[in-house]
């Protein structure tokens, strides 16, 4: 009985391996597909990205000149001023460099004096009561941009 057994061993084996290489092809097969898709998907990702920032760019150009001359009667608007935004959420700052907003606040967006200080989805600016008050830009500070909306 021992020599049938030990001789049954490789079919035992032959199978289990033929078994684990199918699956490990199959696994590989998968995975390389998901790759492929997750690839496809940050390929359109970032071309939506590229696609909102021109558009964002072009809009403040375009609105930076028209806000000037809407609000050449109240006075000239701080340095680096791009566009308005208002507040449709409040936020309450939790930093010293951050700015408080109340809803219906209208605040002066300021272009950053380095543009890699700049986080994503943050703006810097000054309440326009303030600047129009004061004309003081130390009170600048950044805020959430979704908690505005464009005037």
């Amino acid at each position: 009985e021992l020599p049938a057994l030990w001789d049954s061993r490789v079919g035992v084996y032959v199978g289990t391996f033929q078994s684990l290489a199918g699956q490990q092809e199959k696994f590989h097969r998968e995975m390389s597909s998901l790759s492929q898709n997750l690839n496809d998907i940050m390929t359109k990702l970032e071309e939506q990205r590229q696609l909102n920032e021109e558009t964002n760019h072009s809009e403040s150009a375009g609105s930076a000149p028209k806000s000037s001359a809407t609000d050449s009667s109240n006075g000239e608007l701080p340095p680096g001023f791009l566009y308005k935004v208002k507040a449709v959420h409040e936020y309450t700052s939790t930093d010293n460099d951050e700015l408080e907003l109340n809803i219906g606040d209208i605040v002066l967006v300021l272009a950053f004096e380095n543009p890699d200080e700049q986080d994503d989805g943050w703006l810097l600016g000054l309440k326009e009561s303030h600047w129009m008050q004061k004309k003081d830009i130390s009170a600048k500070g950044v805020f959430p941009e979704n908690f505005t909306q464009k005037v």
